[in-house]
């Protein structure tokens, strides 16, 4: 609309052939960024397919409103009374986080594989057990044989010297176990890193979320004005155009921090291992057609 008015504009001598190009150029702007807008929503959809095995028909948006919430200290965690809420979160992620159990129990299995083989250099002693039977037909004398043999004992066996092999399996298994340590340590540095991500997520979308609320009331007082200067031929409908873009844009805004902050409570919720279909189903009552 805006340049099919600067070329009206133009025709009638009321503006230059610049602002027919700033027009323009605004156009192809506008343009480029809803090709790359509609690609990303694509790949967006290909990415839900991949999770629910079809491609998704449509997609919710987020409701206008919705309840913004810091998260609280959680109840029933060990704490102390100078305890942050940030910092139990960040406990409890590292006792409860998935990924963090498993490279604990690699850790464990790689403790039991250094044992196992360093009890190749030790003796070892077995109970042993044979019994046979053996019997002969009778031969021109007409007498034959029954002979039954049992045998029990124990057996010590002590390893001198095989090559180096037990050696090399020991000093395999302690790299894997110092291997398996650096990957829990890795891995809990991860997991902390995460999750205060996911907190400051949610606390910077509670307070972006109240400045773009603010600036929306702000755009939308000034279309107002605007358009009462339109109509009293004061402002031109360009000036209306403009407010009505800043009222757009503050409201993409404003929903951008929503999604934003139901993402943190996600994150959060899931790298302490607490996320559950509960929490899915709240944060789809949120959703809208």
């Amino acid at each position: 609309i805006q340049l099919a008015q600067a070329k009206a504009n133009f025709k009638n001598g009321v503006s230059t052939i610049t602002d027919v190009d700033e027009a323009q150029a605004k156009y192809d702007v506008v343009q480029s960024q809803e090709i790359a807008v509609t690609i990303e929503i694509e790949n967006k959809k290909q990415a839900v397919k991949l999770l629910i095995g079809r491609y998704p028909a449509s997609l919710y948006a987020i409701q206008s409103n919705i309840p913004l919430q810091q998260p609280e200290a959680i109840k029933g965690a060990p704490s102390t009374a100078t305890q942050s809420a940030l910092q139990q979160w960040l406990d409890l992620a590292l006792q409860n986080n998935l990924t963090v159990q498993l490279k604990k129990i690699s850790y464990d299995l790689a403790n039991k594989a250094v044992e196992l083989n360093t009890a190749g250099h030790l003796p070892t002693l077995d109970a042993v057990a044979n019994y046979t039977r053996t019997d002969a037909n009778g031969g021109i004398n007409g007498f034959g044989s029954d002979l039954n043999n049992t045998t029990v004992g124990l057996q010590l066996q002590i390893p001198l010297y095989q090559g180096g092999a037990v050696s090399s399996k020991v000093r395999e298994a302690i790299a894997k176990q110092q291997q398996a340590q650096e990957e829990i340590e890795a891995t809990r540095r991860k997991v902390e890193l995460d999750t205060k991500q996911a907190y400051l997520e949610i606390t910077s979308g509670i307070a972006q979320a109240h400045a773009n609320e603010q600036t929306l009331r702000s755009a939308q007082s000034q279309l107002t004005s605007t358009t009462k200067s339109f109509k009293l031929g004061i402002r031109t409908n360009v000036d209306v155009l403009n407010a009505q873009q800043q009222v757009f844009n503050a409201k993409r805004e404003l929903l951008q921090t929503h999604y934003t902050y139901l993402l943190g409570l996600l994150k959060l919720k899931y790298s302490t291992g607490l996320l559950s279909e509960d929490d899915l189903d709240e944060v789809n009552q949120l959703l809208t057609p």
